[in-house]
């Protein structure tokens, strides 16, 4: 209905998988992923290690520890009160969620590096933006994937950059902006 044919696909956290996933499959004008790393590594053993706990009645126990490691604190006020009030999910969306990762986390790296690789055919401008400054070895292997990478770093800013710093992410937003016609 809007005739967007290309457009640009963003997305924050799992959102940046999505995002990732959709310009490998369908034309786009551009991807912007806000802090979303796609080597799932470490995690995907975390999760599988509170399985357990997360089909447990203790499963925020585990989203306790993983908010823990977004560094909200980091953020202002009104924004750190906005992600402790609306991001307690529900256990059936956390499994769901997650399940992906917790059966078989080697799988959803290698469906990550496909994608890049679709992206990388298609020419398809991508800009990482990072809430803290990103792993050598996680950028060295990003940008081998895709060698126009553009990669944005917000320190300060935990898994939130676009909360933190809204205005440098809606610069980024704003280059991949196309004239009226």
């Amino acid at each position: 209905e809007a005739r967007l044919t290309r457009p640009v696909v963003a997305g924050h956290s799992a959102g940046g998988v999505l995002a990732t996933a959709y310009a490998a499959r369908y034309p786009v004008s551009g991807v912007v992923n806000i802090d979303q790393p796609l080597r799932v590594g470490g995690f995907g053993e975390f999760l599988q290690r509170s399985e357990p706990v997360l089909n447990s009645d203790d499963y925020l126990k585990v989203w306790d520890t993983l908010r823990g490691g977004m560094h909200i604190d980091e953020l202002p006020p009104s924004a750190q009160e906005l992600v402790r009030t609306v991001s307690t999910p529900r256990q059936d969306l956390f499994l769901g969620y997650w399940k992906e990762l917790i059966d078989a986390p080697e799988q959803a790296d290698e469906d990550n590096s496909r994608n890049l690789a679709a992206i990388r055919a298609a020419g398809v401008p991508y800009h990482y933006i990072a809430g803290s400054a990103v792993d050598p070895g996680y950028r060295a292997w990003l940008e081998a994937a895709l060698p126009h990478l553009l990669i944005t770093e917000l320190p300060g800013s935990g898994h939130f950059p676009h909360l933190a710093h809204p205005a440098e992410v809606a610069k980024v937003l704003a280059h991949f902006a196309v004239p009226a016609r």
